[in-house]
């Protein structure tokens, strides 16, 4: 389910709702032939809570909620733990690393080559603030939002749920990290570990 969602939101930024019906219909079809526990009832129902919990405080989008919500229901428990809970603490966690690490060597590849900050005014705090969490845009970059107005930089620290994309924009942008690939990995991650 999550690698299926992953490959969209990686490709399009758009994961069709008929995904989450799908597998999360078929993993709570599994509950009619063998009842769930009360511990896999109150997973399930913990899973559901905090993708309702992060929908409302937008910290993630209504696609990686549902995803949360889905997977709630069809790997609500591994090894005695919640899976939900786990998944949403760890995937903003990966996410931020990973996006953290693409601006910090987009940024470096900037100062060597001369062009870091070039015709940009702003004062050094915000420049070494920028320096982590932006970047100049890539020809390839079709997923970023713009972070530059003029001369200056335009800091967003809210969800990006309603923002648009930069489109032909040349400039300082922040990144429109896909979550689902993140949530994938953050399921395996304690799988792996008990290997």
């Amino acid at each position: 389910m999550l690698s299926f969602a992953s490959y969209f939101d990686i490709k399009e930024r758009k994961v069709s709702d008929l995904v989450w019906l799908v597998f999360g219909g078929a993993g709570a079809v599994t509950y009619l032939f063998e009842p769930p526990s009360q511990d896999v009832l109150l997973y399930v129902v913990c899973g559901i809570a905090i993708a309702i919990g992060c929908l409302r405080a937008r910290i993630f989008g209504q696609a990686d909620c549902l995803g949360l919500v889905a997977l709630a229901v069809v790997f609500p428990a591994y090894d005695g733990l919640p899976v939900a809970p786990l998944v949403a603490v760890a995937t903003p966690v990966l996410a931020s690393i990973c996006s953290l690490c693409y601006n910090l060597s987009c940024n470096i590849s900037d100062l060597i080559s001369g062009r870091l900050f070039y015709g940009i005014r702003e004062r050094r705090h915000r420049k070494a603030l920028a320096f982590v969490i932006l970047h100049r845009k890539r020809r390839h970059e079709r997923f970023v939002f713009q972070a530059q107005v003029g001369n200056r930089f335009v800091f967003c620290f809210r969800s990006e749920t309603e923002r648009k994309f930069a489109g032909d924009f040349e400039g300082y942008v922040s990144s429109a990290v896909p979550l689902m690939p993140f949530m994938l990995a953050s399921l395996f991650m304690p799988l792996f570990s008990s290997l």
